[in-house]
């Protein structure tokens, strides 16, 4: 019976706390997911379900194994953890949309009496609601799936303005972000609405916080 009441005692000991490892390597897969996310965005799809859980790595650093060399990169080349960069995925598509189609929509519900002009602050405004939306969702997933992870949090956003920011190189580096077919354009130098990019940046997080606001009062009221 003394054993019995000793087994159970250890059974329920508190255990150390789980918190989210913040160094370079994790900062820097961070910032990474931020400019993969602005590609997708660029490129006028909403993923629809963007948690942590959808963004796989295809050289994750233990592979690296210094000692040994490196990790086969695909171009006949080994990568280092010293040069180690990570080569990041976005899956699971199935509930995304193309913003394309909604500004489609909304050109042919105002030709008839107000034309492309007046439409064109609503599109921004709708186009940023949905992209804010995607932030959300992986904001949340960090936060509530990765313990103290607010660091990681800010470097996502970092990323994602750097990228509009600084948009040509983010193109350069892009690898099939947005899958096949998914976009239909979205290249830079489309207009003046795709060219002001640090806007469009700030508009898409202004509207997060928004967001933000009524995600707490839907936990607070139901």
């Amino acid at each position: 019976a003394a054993n019995t009441n000793t087994e159970s005692k250890d059974e329920f000991r508190p255990q150390d706390r789980v918190t989210t490892v913040i160094d370079s390597r994790t900062l820097l897969v961070a910032h990474t997911i931020g400019t993969l996310v602005a590609q997708m965005h660029n490129a006028g799809v909403i993923h629809g379900d963007l948690t942590t859980s959808n963004i796989m790595i295809r050289n994750p650093p233990w592979l690296c194994d210094g000692a040994g060399g490196g990790t086969d990169t695909g171009n006949n080349a080994t990568e280092t953890l010293s040069s180690w960069k990570p080569q990041l995925v976005l899956i699971d598509f199935g509930l995304a949309t193309s913003t394309a189609s909604s500004k489609t929509s909304n050109n042919n519900a105002s030709s008839s009496s107000s034309g492309n002009k007046k439409s064109k602050p609503h599109k921004q405004q709708h186009n940023a609601e949905e992209k804010a939306v995607d932030l959300y969702v992986l904001e949340r997933a960090f936060l509530s799936t990765h313990p103290e992870s607010e660091p990681l949090v800010e470097e996502v956003w970092k990323g994602y303005r750097s990228c509009f920011e600084n948009l040509n190189d983010c193109q350069n580096d892009a690898d099939g972000v947005a899958g096949d077919g998914m976009a239909g354009g979205g290249s830079a130098g489309q207009g003046g609405e795709e060219n002001d990019r640090g806007y469009l940046a700030k508009s898409v997080l202004n509207r997060l916080e928004q967001v933000r606001m009524r995600g707490r009062k839907r936990e607070c009221f139901g």
